[in-house]
């Protein structure tokens, strides 16, 4: 495989898988936080007004704001969108690195061989995060079940 393929098959398609998921992440995170914030400013000023069904309201706009922060710490939105946004820059910095030559690739005598190490060390090391984040909530939500 030369370094081109490598480029398009491998560093471009993960440079765009992690965007991706990283673009998912945030926008269900802000969304839940949204909801979470309206529904949390709504229930004072409902509480001042005459609104006879006041406690119903409020239950169901606390239940929604539950739920909202619930999925949030489910899907575990927020890491995963800071995680996955920094290894889509680290990948991005080492391509435009190696396409310019500059950085630790300005005298490398070999830069496609450091490209391809040190592309597939962040790649790698986000893998290794990541299974260790899953077994951390893993025992987390076992405790908060016990």
């Amino acid at each position: 495989m030369d370094i081109q393929q490598y480029i398009d098959g491998r560093l471009k398609e993960q440079i765009d898988w992690y965007d991706k998921k990283s673009t998912h992440h945030k926008k269900r995170y802000m969304f839940c936080k949204i909801i979470a914030i309206i529904c949390t400013s709504a229930i004072p000023i409902i509480a001042i007004t005459d609104f006879s069904n006041f406690k119903f309201l409020a239950i169901f706009l606390s239940s929604i704001i539950g739920l909202s922060e619930s999925i949030n710490w489910l899907n575990n939105d927020h890491t995963n969108w800071i995680k996955y946004r920094k290894t889509c820059e680290s990948l991005k910095h080492e391509f435009y690195a190696h396409k310019t030559l500059t950085g630790v690739y300005q005298n490398e005598k070999l830069p496609d061989k450091l490209l391809v190490q040190r592309a597939e060390s962040i790649i790698s090391d986000e893998n290794v995060n990541w299974a260790n984040i899953q077994n951390d909530y893993q025992v987390e939500k076992k405790e908060v079940i016990q």
